[in-house]
């Protein structure tokens, strides 16, 4: 008892100290604030945002692929707005999820995809054989679903972690057996296990087997993971795992020996380049003097300092005693140097660190667009002094941009000590370990492995991983003769060559995007050392996910986004539903999940919004829900009238095997395919033996925006800058985000004015439920919100953290005063509920040839509906 005590003591001493740091937090007596707490399983029994009219009945017809899109059995096109069930969320109660399904249906939802069942929920003790009470659970939701006219995406390997890794559990790279589970032989067949026993059986409610089940449209192998993620600092940890490591390396051998005669022969080519090193290119090599030389990016006074140590005769001390924001956040360089296109370099390192940590040393670019031009290679420190040799063979060097030697220390707290650094051009010959000669006992490849060793080595995961893939879906398709259209994982994992691998082998493209994902500068997922930027991707200059994720948009697949959020607790979260659904219409893509609804089965009732990412307690973006499946699923805002293509040939992507996998965004001609083009056409690549020469899709790009101005269209606007808005004009749909407090925005005949202090941010969507122009529309569902959190949340004072001081029930949202100036005949207007029920009426005045809604603070509702007789 007195151990608990003094624990309890420490804990308030902890949050004492952190609110006092912070602002007041709300609760249900703050002015301005009013309660709005969500429950997940209460079905709406006349609700004017309803949508679930827009599934059309059950999910009966099977999905396909036609035309680089979805569609129906009869050809018609199909867009998905999903969201995820995670963990024991998957099993809901029986009695729940009937409720449950409706819910969703009526928010606009039309696929769920169950995610993380792996992990625990779905097995019995052991993780031998998998529960049926939990079976049972999965098929009656997904029943249930189908019967909401909601289908299923259904996710096999995620986070189990399989027998055998034991030796690997410090190794993050490899948790959950990522990586080397698409090589591992015992691997591949326990994923071929676990699909036969979870899909192999006939469902007690459809009466279907889960093979042959329309509803069951997608199945993804294997979430977030790619063998081209084996780089050196993968390698040296594999090493811990002597069987993992013989069966990766017997494989390279195999592959070597189908590629060379012998041993000599790829010793002869991969040793080409290789002779006397040049003469050192860095200077005060012992961090003599003012250390001038040197660079420490990141440094604050008392936060990150460097200080030349008496330690190996001269060694340069760096210590940081805050967590980075970002994950290169401490760097040292040394700039000015200019390297040869094509050429090898030796780096040669000593260094230490305390505690022990992972950094990188790379040959790039020390200006936009910071371009790595030899490889980034991770080195393994210790308390230890060790010594660390790399070679990095440089290429794509640009005329007139300066270059640099960089050392990546991470965002960790903690000592880190270099000593004799060298950077020399040239390269001795590779000289493979003793015993390791021959093409049948090969060695893996270490960071002193030239460039054309390496490329052989690349080339070598990329068709091990291949081979997997069409292994895993032959299985499913013609072994269990599964009907769903398959993917293997997100085509950024393999960069330009995962895209490639998954537009060849898939049915279809997916990917994952988060604006300002926590961020976790210690421990992964640490609850109480976290941070999160806490900006609107409205003023990203960058374009932000958008921009991102149209980089993997593959011009002859569907493409779908099937995590995708701005987490809690972001004052700007309310912005994600409008922003994404806005732009995958502009887009044209396919598909787009929200991460995630619930992350257990406890989370269905009433409760506070979960940590990050749960949207079934989260009113601000819940409200915008059903908007957004207007908008997106019915096209109410039109595709962009072009196509902008990049093409990625075979032999470009070849060129840059020999220091890396690349992204499409290597690629990029930012002349020929500057942003604002990229975002306001619709954009799509074409990589490896689909591309089709050189050529853009457009005779020619228009004239440029203004500056600032991201996307200029008819119906959409993205200005960033001081005065950062975005804006969406259609017909049937009205979009405003932004700093909109104290202006009125005109969008066409509507004028909304946000009554909030000048500057204010908030976030506001009109959309027609039966798709006519707003004039004329029967009914219209309307949504102003700037922030939601819960009663009792304490953040810091740099208000980017709650740590873990979530607070409790009621959910709170700040009031927005506005009005909102409409055309046609005057509506009759309610406020909503939590449920999208009617509750008080509120006054509709004449003005002008049209009508004006005043809404003022005391309303206590984020959502409203606009009918007309």
């Amino acid at each position: 008892m007195r151990r608990c005590a003094v624990t309890l003591g420490a804990a308030a001493l902890i949050a004492a100290a952190w609110a006092a740091a912070a602002a007041p937090p709300v609760g249900p007596e703050t002015p301005g604030w009013f309660a709005f707490t969500l429950d997940p399983s209460r079905v709406a029994v006349d609700s004017p945002a309803d949508v679930a009219f827009l599934n059309g009945g059950p999910a009966t017809r099977r999905i396909q692929v036609r035309g680089g899109h979805f569609v129906d059995e009869q050809g018609q096109r199909q867009r998905f707005l999903g969201t995820n069930a995670t963990f024991s969320a998957a099993f809901p109660e029986k009695a729940q999820a009937p409720a449950i399904a409706a819910r969703l249906a009526q928010l606009g939802i039309n696929v769920v995809r169950f995610h993380h069942l792996d992990a625990r929920d779905i097995w019995l003790p052991g993780q031998q054989a998998l529960d049926p009470a939990k079976l049972d659970r999965l098929d009656w939701f997904i029943y249930q679903l189908k019967q909401h006219g909601i289908y299923t995406n259904l996710n096999l390997h995620v986070s189990r972690t399989y027998p055998g890794l034991e030796d690997l559990k410090d190794a993050r790279a490899f948790r959950y057996g990522k990586i080397i589970d698409m090589a591992h032989p015992a691997f591949i067949e326990l994923q071929e296990q676990y699909a036969r026993d979870l899909l192999d059986r006939t469902s007690p409610y459809t009466g279907l087997p889960l093979t042959q089940d329309p509803a069951i449209a997608f199945i993804e192998l294997n979430n977030e993971n790619t063998l081209l993620a084996m780089g050196s600092a993968e390698l040296a940890a594999l090493a811990a795992a002597p069987a993992l490591y013989e069966s990766l390396r017997a494989q390279w051998s195999a592959w070597l020996s189908r590629r060379y005669p012998d041993a000599a022969a790829a010793l002869a080519d991969w040793n080409a380049d290789a002779g006397p090193l040049g003469a050192e290119m860095l200077a005060d090599r012992l961090f003599e003097g003012n250390l001038a030389a040197w660079t420490l990016e990141g440094q604050s006074p008392g936060i990150c300092m460097m200080a030349r140590d008496s330690a190996e005769g001269g060694s340069l001390h760096i210590s940081i005693t805050a967590p980075g924001r970002v994950a290169w956040a401490y760097q040292v360089h040394q700039i000015g140097l200019e390297f040869t296109d094509g050429a090898a370099y030796t780096i040669r390192l000593r260094a230490r660190a305390v505690p022990a940590r992972q950094v990188s040393v790379s040959l790039r670019l020390a200006e936009p667009p910071w371009t790595i031009l030899g490889g980034s290679h991770a080195l393994a420190l210790t308390p230890e002094w060790s010594d660390h040799t790399v070679v990095c063979q440089v290429r794509g060097v640009p005329a007139g941009l300066r270059q640099r030697f960089s050392v990546n220390l991470g965002d960790q707290v903690g000592e880190v000590w270099l000593a004799a650094p060298s950077l020399r051009p040239g390269r001795e010959p590779y000289r493979p370990a003793a015993g390791h000669a021959d093409l049948a006992a090969m060695a893996l490849p270490d960071s002193t492995a030239p460039a054309r060793c390496q490329a052989d080595f690349r080339r070598f995961l990329i068709d091990t991983e291949r081979a997997t893939m069409q292994r895993l879906k032959a299985f499913l398709k013609d072994r269990l003769g599964v009907q769903s259209l398959v993917v293997n994982s997100q085509a950024s994992y393999g960069g330009a060559y995962g895209l490639w691998r998954e537009a060849e082998i898939g049915d279809y493209v997916d990917m994952h995007a988060y604006w300002q994902h926590p961020h976790f500068p210690g421990k992964p997922w640490d609850g109480s050392d976290w941070s999160i930027g806490n900006t609107s991707m409205v003023e990203a200059e960058n374009g932000g996910n958008p921009a991102r994720l149209a980089l993997y948009r593959h011009a002859d697949r569907p493409f779908a986004v099937s995590e995708y959020n701005h987490p809690a607790p972001n004052d700007h979260a309310a912005e994600m539903f409008p922003l994404i659904g806005s732009i995958a219409a502009l887009q044209d893509w396919d598909a787009v999940y929200q991460f995630t609804y619930a992350n257990a089965s406890t989370s269905y009732g009433p409760a506070r919004i979960g940590a990050y990412f749960e949207l079934c307690h989260h009113p601000a973006q819940v409200v915008f829900a059903p908007l957004t499946a207007l908008l997106f699923r019915r096209g109410l805002v039109a595709p962009a009238p072009e196509t902008l293509t990049l093409d990625i040939p075979t032999d470009a992507l070849e060129e840059h095997l020999y220091r890396s996998f690349p992204g499409t965004e290597a690629f990029l001609d930012r002349e020929r395919f500057p942003l604002w083009a990229r975002l306001s056409h619709r954009f799509q690549v074409r990589v490896g033996t689909a591309a089709q020469g050189d050529a853009t899709g457009l005779t020619a790009l228009g004239t440029a925006p203004a500056e600032g101005t991201l996307i200029d269209g008819e119906a959409v606007r993205w200005q960033v800058g001081e005065d950062a808005r975005f804006t969406v004009t259609a017909p049937a749909a009205r979009v405003a985000v932004g700093r909109l407090g104290g202006s009125a925005v005109a969008l066409g005949d509507v004028t909304l004015t946000i009554g909030l202090p000048a500057g204010r941010w908030a976030c506001a969507m009109v959309v027609a439920v039966d798709g006519l122009p707003l004039a004329t529309s029967a009914r219209v569902i309307l949504a102003v919100v700037t922030r939601a959190e819960n009663s009792g949340m304490i953040w810091d004072d740099a208000r980017r953290s709650v740590g873990r001081h979530w607070g409790e029930t009621p959910v709170m949202m700040e009031a927005v005063p506005f009005t909102l100036d409409g055309p046609g005949a005057a509506p009759r207007a309610h406020a909503l509920d939590t449920a999208g029920e009617r509750t008080g009426a509120l006054p509709v005045a004449p003005s002008g040839t049209g009508w004006r809604l005043d809404v003022p603070a005391t309303t206590r509702s984020p959502w409203y509906a606009l009918e007309r007789p």
